[in-house]
């Protein structure tokens, strides 16, 4: 039986203690758009550093997805396992690291590093860069709260054929900015069942609980592409394309989503983020 999610007041108890598809793209439109267009949003990402054998980490992840109720698509989540408590064995058979995951959990966390922990913007919010998860609902909502710099519309074309991928980042200037800026793009997927340790379950194990927002790939490089190397002033944008890239055949494109998010280049912290579904239907530009 497969492991359900709490509700989202569950959750929040617990933080308290065809061959080709059409050209698909996720934009949030500008605030002075009209026809009844909603204004562009901020957004922002969490990162849940994670793994099957983490018996807290199930906790982790109901509070991730309580977060993404209360505030939905402004929150962006991506689920990354890595570190000791991925270790393999006859009970968990199947590794879901990635090596773009195990570089960031080096850099940011440590092989040993203390599971379940996260990230949001990759900042520091008064208790360091990365914390656990019972204080992720407060530096979302300051995270939110920070300025709107750049809105990012995000495109993808996928051929089902021959599994490529093309992916389209347009990055809109909302005010003027100075630093340089690197641009991550990632895969990451949903509804993937197997094993889990969660210590509330009177059995300690799950057999077939469903893992989401996993990373699964990188597109960009690790730490990103730089797109930027002098200042922006309001209204300046940039495009940038990632081409036939090919998705793993272990990977079920249904459920597949493309993350992208622009980071300063010297600090690393994370400005703006977004995400689309891979073979999403065609929208406006």
């Amino acid at each position: 039986m497969k492991k359900e999610l709490l509700s989202f007041a569950a959750a929040l108890f617990i933080l308290a203690g065809c061959d080709k598809v059409d050209k698909a793209i996720q934009r949030v439109p500008d605030a002075d758009s009209g026809g009844g267009t909603p204004a562009a949003k901020h957004k922002v990402l969490l990162e849940d550093y994670t793994g099957h054998q983490c018996g807290y980490c199930p906790r982790a992840a109901d509070v991730a997805t309580a977060l993404h109720e209360q505030h939905g698509d402004p929150l962006v989540i991506v689920a990354v396992h890595a570190g000791y408590w991925t270790l393999t064995s006859k009970k968990y058979p199947t590794s879901y690291t990635t090596t773009v995951g195990n570089e960031w959990n080096e850099h940011y966390v440590g092989q040993n590093g203390s599971y379940p922990c996260g990230m949001v913007n990759r900042r520091d919010f008064g208790g360091g860069v990365v914390s656990n998860d019972s204080k992720w609902s407060s530096m979302v909502s300051n995270a939110l709260a920070e300025p709107f710099i750049v809105d990012l519309s995000l495109s993808q074309e996928y051929s089902a054929s021959d599994r490529s991928l093309d992916v389209t980042v347009k990055a809109l200037f909302r005010q003027s900015y100075d630093k340089n800026l690197m641009l991550t793009v990632v895969l990451t997927e949903d509804n993937i069942v197997g094993p889990q340790t969660d210590y509330r379950d009177p059995s300690k194990h799950i057999e077939e609980y469903v893992f989401n927002h996993m990373l699964r790939d990188n597109i960009s490089g690790a730490w990103g592409k730089q797109i930027t190397d002098s200042p922006k002033m309001a209204g300046d944008s940039i495009v940038v394309s990632f081409n036939d890239f090919k998705i793993n055949q272990k990977f079920n494109d249904k459920h597949l989503n493309v993350v992208a998010f622009v980071s300063e280049k010297e600090s690393r912290e994370v400005i703006e983020a977004e995400t689309v579904k891979v073979g999403a239907e065609k929208q406006s530009l």
